[in-house]
């Protein structure tokens, strides 16, 4: 069951990509809009490694408060993805893609979640093979959502109850993984 639930939570955490990706737009061409959408997976993977290798080197020190922890950390993250949800519905989490490094920047914002979700992960879970995988095919399911539809209004409010949904199964997952496991 915790399985799942992890799988369920890096899930939803690819929902973080979705306002940046509302913004490419394929009509400046397919190469660039892929570039785009790769960079956004590099950021999202790589910062889940890097947390879940940092969490694996230090989280032993909390083995005591280990559920505190884990409580604490995935409630804050369901919290703060609430708190997004009315940015989101109002447009004002959009980003500028331009540039590369504009859409690199992006990638590490909406990472920070994914960052510490796989520090937390890391207690709780010894291997992240198919971590990785679940949070890769993820993020780019929601890429090519996010790519596929127009920044409107209709978009900001789908993409607002995505993160007002998964705020409240993070805060759930956070109960139950804090708790009762």
């Amino acid at each position: 069951m915790y399985l799942t639930l992890i799988a369920i939570i890096l899930g939803i955490l690819s929902f973080q990509v979705l306002p940046v990706a509302l913004d490419f737009d394929i009509k400046r061409g397919i190469g660039r809009t892929l570039w785009f959408g790769l960079i956004l997976l590099l950021g999202q993977l790589l910062l889940f490694v890097a947390g879940y290798y940092l969490g694996r080197r230090f989280m032993h020190q909390l083995d005591d408060f280990i559920g505190a922890v884990i409580f604490a950390g995935f409630f804050l993250v369901g919290i703060r993805f609430i708190m997004d949800a009315f940015k989101v519905r109002k447009g004002e989490r959009t980003f500028n893609t331009e540039s590369s490094f504009t859409v690199f920047l992006a990638s590490m914002a909406q990472g920070i979640n994914t960052f510490l979700a796989g520090i937390l992960i890391s207690s709780i879970v010894d291997k992240s093979d198919y971590l990785m995988l679940v949070i890769g095919v993820a993020t780019i399911l929601v890429i090519a959502f996010g790519i596929a539809m127009k920044p409107q209004k209709q978009t900001f409010v789908f993409a607002s109850l995505l993160y007002f949904i998964g705020g409240f199964v993070l805060i759930f997952g956070s109960v139950y993984l804090g708790f009762f496991v």
